[in-house]
């Protein structure tokens, strides 16, 4: 699918790193083995660290270090080399299930490794196996993204008009791999094994993320009273967001016009007409309207109504088969923060000058772009991208995106 026109980057970005990043693998890897549900193995004062620990069949161990920072070093490489070496004498000396294999999550951008580090690790995978026999490999990039969309761990989910990543226990935007779409709801995932983790003892990063700014507030009374600092479980992120109501109305337009009975008839800013043919001698012409702003109240969709009333006389004007026709109106709104006057406000129009009126908003919309296949999952671009930052990004983008009737690739753009 090409749309050389432009290609469409959502403002602000998202990342897989901490707690969160090991939460997600946790879940991820339940799946495929047993999960030691602890965090350090060892005995007395001998107590080594791991981020996920998983038993296979075979009385094998694979541990996974997750690593979400923007940039790895070289000491970052050696210390966890010796970590694995520690991990693989303790569990020898607890007789428990050797450690066979050791695998480095990154999430950054693998072009983000310089060649010095790129280079220890490669050195790294000799000393691994000489010193105690483990296997060394690495996910990186795009690689691990898709191993968490795939397998439903990683949802997305609206804040205001932010699009925030949500954890295996929200309800959410997340990809099911038995219909080969993206659907709402919850993780296919054994939620009595995942809470025998401590994983799972952090609370949800979708609502951690929603209530943030109340929790800063309150910390900052809390400081001003002389009381110690609250600390934070996940590192805060902004959320991605349309940058404007012309990136989203750009996308819609590829939507209908990648149906087989749809195509848009005209432009107008943050809005346009669309045209469906019903059957051969039947059409059926509706006006969209977008939003993209963070709270949507009885007066914007007045206002909306009020474009659409104006951009259906401009369409009459331009197409004769129009004139005296009646127009559906759709209101596409990137916000879930809608107010029930606003609500009621939007769904008034049917019988005034629309002989329809419906309203997709947030998550709703995400979704079905998504299904569409013309929102992917993919690397900040610009000068000011950390290397670990993701955002959503039209279909010309490289990255994680949706096939329609096929399912989830990783995509070159």
């Amino acid at each position: 699918m090409s749309t050389s026109e432009r290609t469409v980057y959502l403002a602000g970005s998202v990342s897989l790193e901490g707690p969160f990043l090991e939460k997600l693998w946790a879940a991820y890897q339940l799946a495929r083995g047993q999960v030691v549900p602890r965090h350090y193995t060892g005995y007395g004062a001998v107590m080594v660290r791991h981020d996920v620990l998983v038993l296979h069949d075979d009385l094998g161990a694979t541990a996974f270090q997750c690593a979400g920072q923007p940039e790895l070093t070289e000491a970052r490489m050696n210390m966890f080399a010796e970590n694995m070496v520690a991990l693989a004498r303790v569990l020898e000396q607890l007789e428990e299930p050797p450690l066979k294999e050791a695998v480095l999550v990154s999430s950054a951008r693998p072009d983000s490794w310089s060649g010095p580090v790129r280079a220890r690790f490669a050195r790294l995978r000799e000393v691994l196996r000489q010193r105690c026999s483990v296997r060394l490999t690495s996910i990186e990039g795009y690689d691990v993204l898709f191993k968490l969309l795939d397998s439903g761990v990683l949802g997305l989910r609206t804040i205001g008009k932010c699009a925030h990543l949500a954890g295996p226990e929200d309800e959410a935007i997340r990809y099911d791999g038995a219909s080969r779409r993206f659907v709402y709801g919850p993780a296919r995932l054994d939620s009595y094994a995942f809470r025998k983790l401590p994983h799972s003892f952090l609370p949800s990063h979708y609502w951690e993320q929603r209530y943030r700014r109340l929790m800063e507030a309150h910390v900052r009374r809390q400081r001003e009273d002389g009381q110690e600092d609250e600390g934070w479980t996940y590192a805060p992120q902004a959320g991605v967001s349309f940058a404007s109501a012309d990136d989203l109305r750009f996308l819609y337009e590829q939507r209908v016009n990648g149906l087989r009975r749809g195509y848009t008839i005209g432009s107008f800013g943050d809005a346009c007409v669309a045209s469906y043919r019903l059957n051969a001698d039947s059409h059926l012409y509706t006006v969209y309207v977008f939003n993209t702003e963070g709270a949507v109240r009885e007066e914007a969709v007045r206002a909306m109504k009020g474009k659409a009333s104006d951009v259906a006389a401009r369409a009459r004007q331009m197409k004769d088969y129009l004139h005296g026709g009646r127009f559906g109106l759709c209101l596409v709104a990137a916000s879930e923060d809608w107010s029930p006057a606003a609500w009621a406000e939007a769904h008034l129009a049917e019988g005034e000058d629309f002989c329809e009126a419906a309203v997709e908003k947030g998550d709703d919309v995400l979704l079905g772009l998504l299904n569409d296949g013309l929102l992917s999952f993919a690397y900040k671009q610009g000068p000011d991208a950390r290397a670990n930052q993701f955002t959503l990004a039209g279909p010309d983008a490289p990255g994680v995106r949706l096939v329609p009737g096929k399912g989830l690739i990783v995509a070159d753009g």
